[in-house]
């Protein structure tokens, strides 16, 4: 027996979505409050033909990014480094992984209800998963690396001295170039 197209779940499911639009059609504001909208469109075209840069904070607001750019991934660069050597405990790995699986936006959101508005919510947002990918990239790393040299230490040597004078010297330039 053949089956009828009108009865298929695509079909209904958009049919679904246009009466839905129908709907919010018939309540949608379309009432025009400007006398003549060419002049409010010759407005937006003749901004982007000839833009007033002086008029905005542009230059503040880019130098205000940046800057929580490099703020931010610097601090995540040392956690992430420092959770590196730990990367390999199963807690540490799943802690992480949670963390840089949220979204920087989400976490904004999150540091909002906390924080408020300010320059820590922003400054945390990224600093949260970045700190993680880098603890992930970084052990990836160092699991790669080639560690037949790590037998010249000597006997009884801690884990913290180990990475930081042989592993991170062996990883540095591709992590350099990363970060």
């Amino acid at each position: 027996m053949a089956r009828n197209p009108l009865y298929s779940p695509l079909l209904r499911t958009s049919a679904g979505f246009v009466l839905l639009a129908l709907l919010c059609l018939a309540l949608a504001d379309l009432e025009v409050t400007t006398q003549d909208p060419w002049d409010n469109i010759a407005a937006i075209l003749a901004g982007f033909a000839r833009p007033h840069w002086l008029g905005t904070e542009l230059l503040s607001a880019a130098l205000v990014t940046v800057a929580f750019a490099v703020l931010s991934v610097s601090v995540a660069s040392v956690i992430g480094i420092a959770l590196s050597v730990i990367y390999a405990k199963t807690a540490v790995r799943l802690f992480c992984t949670g963390l840089r699986g949220i979204h920087e936006i989400f976490w904004a959101l999150l540091f909002m209800q906390i924080f408020g508005l300010s320059t820590v919510t922003g400054l945390l947002a990224i600093i949260v998963p970045y700190s993680c990918i880098i603890a992930k990239v970084c052990s990836e790393r160092i699991v790669e690396a080639n560690l037949r040299q790590e037998d010249s230490l000597p006997q009884g040597v801690d884990r913290i001295s180990a990475f930081l004078y042989f592993q991170l010297a062996s990883i540095w330039p591709d992590l350099k170039h990363y970060l």
